[in-house]
């Protein structure tokens, strides 16, 4: 039982982690990382890392510091925010390849095939606890995919979930701010503007109760 988070001190960000049960203290798992995430039934996970020479690139490893990592994404440009569907058979990031950050699938653990999930941009994928869906974040706009884990994989289209309203909070990199969903999709937490022109005061916000902008076909 571990407690991750990301820091972000003024020099570089920081994963960290530390158990729950208060055995040991707080350690950094690895320096400039980034949107990283557990891999389901392990004590892996993969890591977005910042290198000078080839920006952000995606990486898989176990869960302790200084641990042997594996080159999972290193293609050009940005390669960010993996997260492994809860079968362990696929995972969706986040790549600016064609200029615009957009949201792309590939098989784990082997990093093979690859499948864009978003049209019109995306940042920060989500899958939901069935793993039949694949959540992010379009601006302002969170945008739900169906998803069918078979090989090759089947996705339907975009779908506007609701539009969270003037986030108002500017993180680094040109990122959009992070979200949280619950595993039955039906909440999410984010940040928001305390005030419409003062990006410096933020609010915890829970959604829910919410209705989609387009039902199922």
């Amino acid at each position: 039982h571990l407690r991750y988070h990301v820091r972000n001190p003024v020099s570089a960000l920081h994963a960290d982690i530390q158990p729950t049960d208060g055995s040991a203290g707080l350690d950094t798992l690895a320096a400039r990382a980034a949107g990283s995430g557990f891999v389901p039934g392990t004590k892996d996970m993969l890591f977005s890392l910042h290198e000078p020479d080839t920006e952000w690139d995606i990486y898989a490893g176990p869960a302790v510091p200084d641990g042997e990592r594996r080159l999972l994404v290193g293609e050009p440009e940005w390669q960010y925010s993996p997260a492994v569907s809860p079968d362990g058979k696929y995972f969706a990031y986040v790549s600016r390849e064609t200029g615009v950050d957009q949201v792309f699938l590939k098989r784990y653990p082997d990093g093979s095939g690859k499948w864009q999930v978003s049209i019109e941009g995306g940042q920060w994928p989500q899958w939901n606890a069935a793993g039949n869906r694949l959540v992010y974040a379009r601006g302002d706009d969170i945008v739900e995919v169906a998803v069918k884990t078979s090989d090759p994989p089947e996705l339907g289209r975009p779908r506007l979930l609701f539009e969270r309203g003037r986030t108002g909070v500017g993180i680094r990199f040109g990122w959009n701010p992070h979200f949280a969903m619950t595993g039955d999709g039906e909440r999410f937490y984010f940040f928001q503007s305390g005030e419409e022109n003062d990006e410096l005061r933020t609010t915890m916000v829970l959604y829910e109760n919410w209705t989609r902008a387009f039902e199922d076909e």
